[in-house]
């Protein structure tokens, strides 16, 4: 099976799926799976949506996804590979031209998507980000990390906003996560994908964020995976550093919708005074 070349027919809009995973943070979550419906609004009669989310807590993760207009799939935490997989039958059925990842506690920026749609129609293989930004709950600040510096990660895109094309989904048959893992997740998915398919290694379109005019933001908080702290370090080749502090209001206004910048600002205040995640 060849990656590159496949597209969706002409004349025909592009259909993305957006796939997340829902654990705990009930507040956070409910302003991740708003952003994507935003999104679906605002570029209504340019790219079609729909909507996946996987959670683990029964009524209270069913009864949120579903009231913001997301398909549920309910499956154990734990594996994550297992989990994430768990929802593969569902997008299967909704039949995209392409997924996109990402987690309860990430938000993408509007033109991520158009950047999406234009590499589906292209026939791109693989898309997603070099870099992101951390927004820290505990100082309310924002990281810029510049993405991955080790040899064998160079240029790999980061997990948040990875854009799965069809024939790539239909390559990993339709099972993108070892099911085993719980850490790890998009590491192991690009090493598969590079065993499948090496046209990957050079068709992929993996950019930076600046270069479409896009925003990419993790949401740190108390419950996570992995801390800001894991990439203080980071250093770039000729050993400047490969992160940087900005503000984190005017990056919001800047990428996002005032009244959900406004909200997300709130959300980071009320977990630094205690609030609920």
């Amino acid at each position: 099976m060849q990656l590159l070349g496949s597209t969706p027919p002409p004349g025909r809009r592009v259909k993305i799926v957006v796939l997340t995973a829902l654990w705990r943070r009930p507040n956070l979550a409910r302003l991740v799976l708003r952003r994507y419906r935003a999104i679906q609004q605002e570029l209504a009669g340019e790219i079609d949506f729909d909507f996946v989310a996987v959670g683990s807590e029964g009524k209270l993760s069913r009864e949120m996804a579903v009231a913001e207009g997301w398909h549920y799939v309910e499956a154990r935490n734990n594996p994550l590979g297992g989990k994430w997989n768990a929802a593969m039958p569902t997008v299967r059925k909704l039949s995209p031209d392409g997924l996109v990842i990402v987690g309860s506690d990430d938000w993408l920026s509007t033109p991520a998507f158009r950047f999406y749609a234009k590499g589906l129609r292209d026939g791109v293989p693989l898309m997603g980000f070099k870099d992101i930004y951390f927004l820290y709950w505990k100082t309310a600040r924002t990281l810029y990390f510049g993405g991955y510096q080790h040899p064998t990660r160079v240029g790999e895109s980061l997990g948040l906003g990875r854009c799965l094309p069809r024939a790539a989904l239909e390559a990993l048959s339709w099972t993108p996560w070892w099911q085993s893992l719980n850490r790890g997740l998009d590491y192991s998915m690009m090493k598969r994908l590079r065993k499948l398919h090496p046209v990957i290694k050079d068709g992929a379109r993996i950019v930076r964020m600046a270069d479409v005019g896009a925003c990419a933001i993790d949401i740190k908080t108390p419950v996570g995976i992995c801390s800001v702290q894991s990439y203080l370090g980071s250093k770039l080749p000729n050993g400047k550093r490969n992160v940087e502090w900005v503000a984190t209001d005017k990056l919001l206004m800047e990428h996002f919708p005032k009244v959900e910048a406004q909200a997300l600002l709130g959300y980071v205040g009320s977990l630094r005074t205690g609030g609920t995640p």
